[in-house]
């Protein structure tokens, strides 16, 4: 009854019934005593009930009964249950929570739990139980199989993280939403079921789940979070709802045995490094409500063969393909304006691309490195020359032909950043040829162009004598003096 006393020995006798426990209230105060001995207890214990631990002397025998559990009783509108709070460091391996401890019910086990427990191999949580704390069971490196006996729990944040062995895990199917990190470095987790009710997955929620294979994300799921599948590098198969409308940082980082990913048409945004080092991802078709490629989302993607891009594209920023070596791609969509630093740096498969029209800007290094790259098209014939940063084709040593637009090609010879290039420049079509011969006619000598706006044409004049060009025109007409096309010596505005 909670009362302090005494094992006392009466003294005139050896008979063992003379040993008894007597209250200290009981006691004069002039009443003396000894102590025979500490009780050493050395492990030598049983568990009753999953509830109880009976530790034995092994000197004289005597039993201490201790609970398992830290609990207390907390009032929860109106009625009371126990929390569980802390277990006792050592426990049996395999363990039942009794749905009812000195007739309460067992209502939650607190945070930290069992943390760090590494003897527990098994563990049933009875009905009763509606919430499990954070880190209830982080680090417990032999758990490998959790049974659940209810069907509504919540559980919080890393609840699981770190549990190495753990295999077996009924509860997956009956939660409502993974919170941050609960399931995070389970290196054991082949299958995950999870519940169609099923509408969040936090942050890390799987990460570095180094055995799991495939991953369907229920219907009413709308994001993957940040690093939520990252470092699975056995995922095979992940399947995607239609309602998904985002896909966060690292999602997908480093899943390298991931091979081909179709991204639902409602996506609207993929964030930095989501697929980066998916070493085997082959293909991917990206929506159209896409418009921005972020940083680094495809970098390291050395198996990604073909991409297909969404209509409304815009930007594809910084790294976005770097060392993607075997894509392939041709032609970007109308709509981009911006290609990144980096973003197809040493992709190695590339042979020939289209640059759209509008086009405005190439950052620093895009394509160097592409080393089979050996033409690029310019489509862009109004409004200026397709700005470019320092190195955009260093290291393309296949790179032979860039085709401008005949009527852009006096823009672009004579651009500080695009001259670099010009013993590549190939113009896009045929050029209206005239003649003028000198040496037959050594005076003055005429010809006349066919009525046109915007358009290029070469005159090719054969003379060794120093000459006057005059044009007789409505129309503003520049004159461009070449030694061959594509190395102007002199511009003369008429």
């Amino acid at each position: 009854n909670n009362e302090f006393g005494f094992i006392t020995h009466f003294g005139w006798r050896t008979d063992q019934n003379l040993r008894m426990w007597v209250p200290a209230s009981y006691f004069h105060w002039q009443a003396t005593f000894s102590s025979t001995h500490i009780h050493n207890y050395s492990n030598n214990y049983t568990y009753y009930q999953d509830l109880y631990k009976i530790s034995t002397c092994t000197t004289c025998g005597y039993k201490k009964v201790e609970y398992l559990y830290d609990f207390e009783v907390e009032n929860i509108d109106d009625n009371e249950y126990i929390t569980i709070k802390k277990v006792s460091e050592q426990i049996p391996n395999q363990l039942t929570i009794p749905e009812i401890i000195n007739g309460t019910i067992v209502k939650t086990i607190d945070n930290n739990a069992f943390k760090d427990n590494i003897l527990l191999e098994e563990i049933t949580i009875p009905s009763s139980v509606t919430k499990i704390g954070d880190s209830v069971f982080e680090n417990c490196i032999k758990l490998r199989k959790v049974t659940y006996l209810g069907n509504d729990v919540t559980i919080g944040k890393y609840s699981f993280k770190n549990c190495d062995k753990l295999s077996d895990i009924n509860l997956l199917a009956k939660l409502k939403q993974i919170n941050e990190g609960t399931f995070e470095e389970c290196n054991s987790l082949e299958t995950v079921i999870l519940s169609s009710e099923l509408t969040k997955i936090d942050k890390y929620a799987f990460r570095n789940c180094a055995s799991l294979g495939a991953i369907t994300v229920p219907t009413n799921v709308k994001t993957i979070p940040i690093g939520a599948f990252e470092g699975c590098n056995n995922l095979v198969r992940v399947s995607l709802p239609s309602s998904l409308i985002s896909i966060e940082y690292n999602a997908f980082k480093d899943c390298t045995s991931l091979k081909r990913m179709v991204v639902p048409y409602q996506v609207n945004n993929i964030s930095q490094s989501a697929f980066e080092n998916c070493k085997n991802l082959t293909s991917i078709t990206i929506p159209n409500a896409v418009t921005v490629i972020e940083e680094n989302v495809f970098s390291g993607c050395e198996n990604l063969e073909t991409i297909e891009f969404p209509n409304n594209l815009s930007v594809i920023k910084a790294k976005a393909f770097l060392n993607c070596y075997n894509l392939k791609i041709t032609s970007f969509p109308t709509n981009i304006q911006e290609i990144g630093t980096f973003a197809f740096k040493n992709c190695r498969s590339i042979e020939n691309v289209i640059l759209p029209k509008g086009l405005l800007l190439i950052k620093e290094e895009a394509f160097a490195g592409c080393t089979k790259l050996n033409q690029i098209t310019l489509l862009r014939e109004t409004n200026g020359v397709i700005n470019i940063e320092n190195g955009i084709f260093d290291n393309c040593i296949a790179l032979t032909k860039i085709v401008i637009p005949s009527s852009q090609i006096i823009k672009y010879s004579t651009n500080a950043s695009w001259s670099l290039y010009k013993d590549k420049f190939v113009l896009s079509n045929e050029l209206s040829e005239y003649s003028l011969n000198c040496y037959s006619s050594p005076y003055t000598i005429s010809t006349t162009l066919e009525h046109a706006h915007n358009k290029l044409y070469k005159i090719n004049i054969k003379c060794n004598k120093s000459y006057k060009i005059t044009v007789n025109a409505n129309y503003l007409v520049n004159i461009h003096l070449y030694h061959e096309i594509g190395r102007a010596s002199c511009r003369e505005r008429v």
